[in-house]
């Protein structure tokens, strides 16, 4: 028997009231799929776009010192070489990232504090290589805004970063030749942990901001039929051992008349559809038998488009 606490309200595309446990069609990962899914589809752009606030340092030469400025700093590139996670229960994902590389584009600014007060700029890149990092995760359903957006809770975030090198372009003057080793020496020491901790410190962000970039309902925003499958989540991911599961509505019904349908109030036992060793899909049986009524009661077949 459902636990109806929970539940997400209707919206323009989907008129049904969902609760958290209103699931006829699961897709779960086993611990090599979710290994695979990771590296694939998170890790490819987990960091890409990621902006670095502006960073200011003061150098000292010795006779004199510069202001040297990073600006407009953003990760242009983000790879992953291998994932390994671990689905141990209590809905609470450690995952670790290995092998991972970055190249951060930005422009750099230098001026000299005092006379002949020469300034120079240009572009540059920070390429980071076999970095690694490690996160514990939990996520949730975004019920308040009633979509299927899933939102990630970071517990604890570190990275590691190895080979860590700054280049530097756009100048040949006789300033820049004369100062630049010292002042890259100076600043690469100071730019480690500066951003190994402003990528832990935003690694909640960046993983909600991935998961809104998935939609399952996309292709429902532009043409809506009187016929449509229900394919919001209604739970986060639910972690047990050895495995992780995504939960969606899987419901089938009428548009204009969602309440109309051949489903009971309490599903079947799921049937198991298994695909590979790394995912299953598990749909309800009552789920399948709506399918069938709603699509042959309505003659789905010749799906009118509904007038927006």
């Amino acid at each position: 028997m459902y636990v109806q606490n929970i539940y997400m309200c209707s919206t323009s595309m989907f008129p049904r009231v969902l609760y958290s446990n209103d699931s006829a069609y699961q897709l779960v990962l086993t611990q090599s799929g979710a290994n695979t899914y990771l590296t694939k589809y998170l890790s490819s752009g987990l960091f890409n776009g990621l902006k670095f606030p502006d960073q200011h340092f003061d150098v000292n030469l010795g006779v004199s010192s510069v202001q040297f400025l990073f600006e407009n700093m953003i990760v242009s590139y983000f790879n992953v070489s291998q994932t390994v996670s671990f689905l141990n229960g209590d809905n609470i994902t450690q995952v670790s990232f290995m092998g991972c590389e970055f190249v951060l584009d930005l422009d750099w600014k230098m001026q000299q504090n005092s006379y002949p007060y020469q300034s120079d700029s240009g572009s540059g890149k920070i390429l980071i290589q076999n970095a690694s990092f490690s996160m514990i995760a939990t996520t949730r359903c975004d019920y308040v805004e009633c979509y299927d957006t899933l939102v990630s809770k970071i517990i604890n975030a570190k990275i590691k970063l190895d080979e860590f090198k700054i280049i530097l372009s756009g100048s040949s003057s006789w300033f820049y030749q004369s100062v630049i080793n010292f002042v890259l020496g100076f600043v690469q020491d100071q730019m480690l942990p500066i951003i190994e901790e402003y990528i832990e410190n935003t690694a909640t962000i960046v993983i909600n901001k991935l998961f809104k970039q998935y939609n399952p309902i996309a292709h429902y925003i532009q043409k809506y039929y009187d016929v449509v499958k229900d394919e919001r989540f209604v739970d986060g991911w639910v972690i047990g051992k050895g495995y992780a599961a995504l939960i969606f509505s899987g419901y089938f019904y009428n548009f204009q008349n969602y309440s109309d349908e051949y489903i009971t109030n309490k599903f079947e036992p799921v049937t198991l559809n298994k695909l590979n060793d790394e995912v299953q899909l598990i749909i309800s049986l009552d789920s399948i038998n709506n399918y069938y009524y709603i699509f042959h009661k309505y003659k789905c077949n010749k799906a009118v488009q509904r007038q927006q």
